[in-house]
C-alpha cells in the first residue's frame, strides 16, 4: 500500500535526537529551483543561494545551501533514466541558519525504463539553527503507474538546534531510518563549501574529476560500503585527537602486518554491498541473484571476522566484534534461492528444490506433465485390474481415463462416466479433475507461489535490518582503514603525533596529491612549523 508519512527530528537542548509522527503539510510547486543530475539547473526560480555540484567519484550530485537561503524551494529529480545508472549518491549541505525545503522527485524519467530499478542514497549534513523539510515524492517507472523505486535517506547528521522534516509518500514506511545523529563542532571540522572546492578533497577545482584529489591518492578500498565511508571520512575531517588516534592505531597496525592487511583486503574483494542490499531487500525490490549474493557475502563474514581478530589491535578487535556472521541468514537464503536463479521472479526458478513441497509438485507436473499421467495410469490399472485402462484428453472434455467395454464390469462406482463410446466408456476421477487443474494452471500459480515465497523471505531478512546494518558498517569501516594501510605502506607515509597542542612540525613533508601526480618527476619535500605564536601563518 501507499501511504504518506512523515518524521520530525528536532534536537533538543542536551542534543538528544526526538522523533515523532506529524501531520501532513501541503507544498507549493510554483517557483522551485529544479536541478538535474549533471549539474545543470532549470531556474523556475531565481535562487543565488543554491550551489550544485557533480561528483566525479560516484554518480550523483552535491546540493550546496547556504546560510542566506530563506523560505527557498528546491526540487530535484535525482534519479534518471541513464543506461547502466543504478545507484545515485546525493549529499546535501545546509549551512547554518538556513531555511529550505527540498523536494526530490524518486523516479525514473522516460519510457522504456520498466526493467530497470534505480536507487538514490541521500546525506544530509546540516548545520546549527536550521530549518529543513525534505520530501520524498516516488512515482512509478516510465509511465506513472509501477511503484518500485527506491530513495533511502541513509543518513542525516542535524546539527544543534536544527529541525529537520521528513515527507515520504512510498511503497514502504520510513523504517529503514534506524540512525540520526547529532554533530557540533566538537565531532567534525567545519569546512565550507570553498574552502572543500579549494582544498580539492574529491574533486579537483578546474576539471572536476576525480584524479588529482586527496580521494583519488587514498581510495584502494575494496568495497562499495568502504568509498561511501572513506569519502565522508575526507568530507567530514575529526578535530578530537582521541578519535584521530584511535583510527591511526588501527592503520598502523595493518601497516606492520603485511600478511594479515593483505588477507584482509583479499576478504574484502568478496564483499557485497550489504547496505544496498538491505535497502533493496526492506522496500522488497531484491532480486534473487542479489539475495543469493548476500549470502555469499556472508559466507565471507566469518574469515573477515577472525582477520580482524588476528591482528591483536584493540580497535580492529572492536570492529571484529560489530561483525555478525549471520548465519541464519545465510542457512535461510541458501535454503530458499536456488543457486541457479534468474535476475528476475517473471519466469520462477527462483525457489530452492526441497524448500516447499507444494513448490516441487507444481514444478514437476509442469516439466513433467506425461511422465505424471503415466504414473497415475500404471497406479489405476493396479488398483482397478483394468489392464486396459488409459488415460487421454481432449479440448472438451479435458483429461479422462476410458476403458472398453469388456471391462465396464470392472470400473469402481466412485468414477463418474462422462462419455459413451461405442467401444467403451470414458468417466472422470475427483482426483482426476485436481490434478488437471494442476497441469492446466501449473505455471502461473508456481510463479505466483514463488513470488510469495521470495516475498516473504525479503521480510524475514528485513527484519534482521539492525544486525545487518551494524556489521556493514564495521566492514566498511574495516575496508577504509585497510585501505589507508595500503596506501600508507605503497607511499612510505609515517604516523603523525596527533595531540591537542598548538603546534604543527612536519620534517620533509610530501603533498600526497602533488607527488603522485608528479611520480617519476623529482618532488622536493618541505619543513613545516606553524604554532600560535611566533610561527603564526
Amino acid at each position: 500500500m501507499i501511504y504518506k508519512q512523515i518524521i520530525r527530528i528536532a534536537i533538543g537542548e542536551k542534543g538528544e535526537p526526538l522523533l515523532k509522527v506529524i501531520d501532513s503539510y501541503g507544498f507549493k510547486q510554483e517557483g522551485a529551483y529544479n536541478l538535474r543530475l549533471n549539474g545543470m539547473a532549470v531556474c523556475h526560480g531565481d535562487s543565488r543561494h543554491i550551489a550544485i555540484v557533480k561528483k566525479t567519484d560516484l554518480p550523483g550530485i552535491d546540493i550546496r545551501i547556504s546560510s542566506e537561503a530563506h523560505n527557498e524551494q528546491v526540487h530535484i529529480p535525482v534519479v534518471m533514466s541513464e543506461p547502466g545508472l543504478d545507484v545515485v549518491y546525493n549529499d546535501f549541505y545546509v549551512e547554518d541558519g538556513a531555511d529550505v525545503t527540498i523536494v526530490a522527485g524518486c523516479g525514473i524519467h522516460g519510457e522504456g525504463c520498466s526493467e530497470t530499478r534505480h536507487d538514490g542514497i541521500h546525506t544530509f549534513h546540516v548545520g546549527k539553527n536550521a530549518n529543513v523539510k525534505y520530501v520524498e515524492n516516488h512515482y512509478a517507472e516510465g509511465n506513472g503507474t509501477g511503484g518500485k523505486i527506491l530513495n533511502p535517506v541513509t543518513k542525516i547528521y542535524v546539527g544543534e538546534n536544527s529541525v529537520f522534516t521528513l515527507e515520504t509518500t512510498q511503497i514502504k514506511g520510513v523504517e529503514r531510518l534506524k540512525t540520526v545523529i547529532s554533530y557540533n563542532e566538537a565531532q567534525f571540522m567545519r569546512l565550507s563549501p570553498v574552502t572543500r572546492a579549494n582544498l580539492e578533497l574529491t574533486e579537483t577545482l578546474r576539471g572536476r574529476e576525480k584524479r588529482g584529489t586527496l580521494l583519488w591518492v587514498l581510495d584502494k578500498t575494496s568495497t562499495a560500503m568502504g568509498k561511501r565511508m572513506l569519502r565522508s571520512w575526507i568530507e567530514q575531517p575529526l578535530v578530537s585527537s582521541a578519535a584521530i588516534n584511535r583510527r591511526l592505531n588501527a592503520v598502523e597496525s595493518l601497516v606492520h602486518q603485511t600478511v594479515q592487511r593483505g588477507d584482509l583486503i583479499e576478504e574484502l574483494h568478496y564483499i557485497s554491498d550489504l547496505e544496498r542490499l538491505m535497502t533493496r531487500t526492506v522496500y522488497g525490490s531484491a532480486t534473487p541473484k542479489e539475495i543469493y549474493a548476500m549470502a555469499q557475502t556472508c559466507d565471507r563474514l566469518p574469515s573477515l571476522k577472525q582477520q580482524a581478530e588476528s591482528c591483536n589491535c584493540p580497535e580492529l578487535a572492536e570492529l571484529s566484534a560489530q561483525i555478525d556472521a549471520l548465519d541464519d541468514i545465510k542457512q535461510k537464503i541458501y535454503a530458499a534461492v536456488d543457486p541457479e536463479a534468474p535476475s528476475t521472479l517473471k519466469d520462477g526458478g527462483v525457489i530452492a528444490k526441497g524448500y516447499h513441497a507444494e513448490v516441487d509438485e507444481l514444478r514437476s507436473i509442469r516439466d513433467n506433465t506425461k511422465g505424471v499421467l503415466a504414473q497415475l495410469e500404471a497406479r489405476l490399472r493396479q488398483e482397478t485390474g483394468i489392464p486396459k485402462l488409459k488415460i487421454g484428453y481432449n479440448h472438451v472434455f479435458g483429461y479422462f481415463i476410458e476403458v472398453s467395454n469388456s471391462y465396464k464390469s470392472m470400473v469402481p462406482e466412485t468414477y463418474i462416466r462422462k462419455q459413451t463410446l461405442t467401444s467403451g466408456e470414458r468417466y472422470i476421477t475427483q482426483e482426476l479433475k485436481e490434478l488437471e487443474s494442476k497441469i492446466l494452471g501449473a505455471h502461473e500459480r508456481l510463479i505466483a507461489l514463488e513470488h510469495r515465497l521470495f516475498s516473504e523471505l525479503l521480510e524475514t531478512i528485513g527484519g534482521q535490518l539492525d544486525r545487518i546494518q551494524r556489521t556493514a558498517n564495521a566492514v566498511a569501516e574495516l575496508d577504509v582503514l585497510a585501505a589507508l594501510a595500503q596506501v600508507a605502506a605503497e607511499n612510505n607515509y609515517c604516523r603523525p603525533v596527533v595531540d591537542d597542542s598548538d603546534e604543527l612540525y612536519i620534517v620533509e613533508g610530501r603533498h600526497p596529491v602533488v607527488e603522485q601526480v608528479l611520480k617519476g618527476s623529482l618532488f622536493v619535500p618541505n619543513d613545516t612549523t606553524l604554532n600560535c605564536g611566533e610561527d603564526r601563518c
